[in-house]
């Protein structure tokens, strides 16, 4: 929520920032939020494979970087 707030209408960012940074900036951590609130369903089941699952944040940051290079070409 913070980084929608200061990005939009340029209300805490440089304006001349870069779209696509803009993008993932929002993007990224709402995978990474995602990946924690699926381990927390884990937890109840398996700490310690929930524990793994927190693994998926490197993937995770993996596809939104490949998905922008393939966006801007």
């Amino acid at each position: 929520g913070l980084w929608w707030y200061a990005s939009s209408h340029n209300r805490l960012i440089d304006p001349s920032m870069d779209k696509t940074q803009r993008k993932r900036q929002f993007i990224a951590p709402l995978f990474t939020s995602g990946v924690f609130i699926l381990s927390i369903g884990i937890a109840f089941i398996n700490p310690d494979v929930a524990k793994l699952s927190w693994l998926l944040i490197l993937f995770s940051s993996m596809v939104v970087n490949i998905s922008e290079r393939y966006i801007n070409t």
